[in-house]
């Protein structure tokens, strides 16, 4: 497949050390280099040498100008990873649910307008940072992966209402006393977290779960 003279571009003064303004770039090489890393892009579009609009992609969404606004890849046969740190700005939702993506996925560099991202059942590796998650972010999950480290909940966003982190190896203590008042929603089942979650500070939460883990709730 032939990657446009933007993207090479772009992935030069990246390999330099240089990040450039995603601003100056098309939605097009943004979406070409967000799927730089993936081996086999047929699931996605059948031209191998010519990759169309990236509107006209499997499972992209976009307004009526084009823009990409929604990105939903369930069940494809993917190989290699994604960079998260090219999605177009204009992206309200990310769902690649049992694609066979590896890498790590780096959730400091989402797009501010993003409010839903499901990364379920893939093989991503690495940590999760949440402390730097987009404000309008209501869903995070990311069940089923092999993720591993600390997780930080004490600046997670006002807005998030969903987070699932179980079935992956995520460790050590966590502190459950800063979570959003909005937060109906919250997993650490099958992780190697512990930790003390106080029930009455969250009277609005209507799910805690926390079995196969080193949590407790009171």
């Amino acid at each position: 497949m032939l990657i446009s003279p933007l993207s090479l571009i772009a992935a030069a003064d990246l390999s330099l050390g240089k990040i450039p303004d995603k601003s100056s770039l098309s939605q097009q090489t943004l979406m070409e280099l967000f799927i730089e890393g993936i081996q086999n892009r047929s699931p996605l579009f059948s031209s191998l040498e010519h990759p169309p609009s990236a509107e006209l992609w499997d499972g992209i969404q976009s307004d009526s100008d084009g823009t990409v606004t929604r990105i939903t890849w369930v069940g494809l046969l993917l190989q290699g990873s994604v960079k998260f740190m090219w999605l177009p700005m204009t992206t309200q939702s990310v769902r690649i649910i049992e694609c066979g993506l590896t890498g790590s996925a780096d959730l400091t560099c989402l797009p501010g307008s993003i409010t839903y991202v499901d990364l379920s059942s893939n093989a991503f590796v690495g940590s999760a940072d949440l402390t730097c998650l987009p404000e309008k972010l209501e869903t995070l999950h990311l069940t089923n992966n092999q993720m591993s480290g600390t997780v930080d909940l004490t600046h997670l966003p006002d807005s998030l209402i969903t987070l699932v982190l179980q079935k992956n190896r995520f460790s050590g203590v966590a502190d459950f006393s800063k979570l959003p008042s909005k937060m109906l929603w919250l997993s650490v089942e099958h992780t190697d977290i512990t930790g003390v979650i106080k029930k009455d500070d969250y009277p609005c939460i209507r799910f805690i779960g926390t079995n196969n883990s080193g949590v407790r709730q009171l």
